[in-house]
């Protein structure tokens, strides 16, 4: 499975990379995340696609 980068997750979402990074912080405010050693950060496709259908405005 490939992983996304905060960069991707970022341009996906429509957010900077700075806010996502604020809601990384923030405990459910965005999409799941996995950690790859001490500063590598990335999410899976099935986390930000399900973030996204939890927070849409239909």
């Amino acid at each position: 499975m490939r992983y996304l980068t905060t960069s991707e997750v970022a341009k996906i979402l429509n957010v900077s990379e700075r806010q996502l990074r604020r809601m990384r912080q923030t405990e459910g405010a965005g999409p799941a995340f996995v950690t790859f050693g001490v500063k590598t950060i990335r999410y899976s496709p099935a986390a930000v696609s399900r973030w996204l259908n939890e927070h849409s405005s239909d």
